[in-house]
């Protein structure tokens, strides 16, 4: 993984309060809760503000953006999907994949 992904991921990290930077000789990163206190949905949503599965279900997609929308067969398959795995995400906590 090169450098500077991982600063920008432990960045992202310390931004969202799930880890704590500290400078100096010992400096690093640490997490600032227990990693059972932390659900992979608030690790995903600090590195990857738009991980959902097609454009129209992120925060900054919009439905006039699909010119397909009226006729979309998919859409309501996908939204019962993308809650599935919105659960699963929030319900999993980092130390369970520890």
């Amino acid at each position: 993984i090169p450098h500077q992904l991982v600063a920008k991921v432990l960045q992202s990290m310390a931004k969202n309060d799930i880890a704590v930077s500290s400078k100096g000789v010992n400096g690093g990163f640490t997490l600032a809760k227990n990693p059972a206190q932390i659900p992979l949905s608030d690790i995903i949503k600090a590195i990857e503000t738009n991980y959902h599965l097609v454009d129209c279900f992120n925060e900054n997609g919009t439905d006039d953006e699909c010119s397909k929308l009226d006729c979309c067969k998919i859409r309501d398959p996908l939204a019962e999907i993308q809650k599935k795995i919105d659960k699963i995400f929030f319900e999993t906590s980092l130390q369970q994949i520890l």
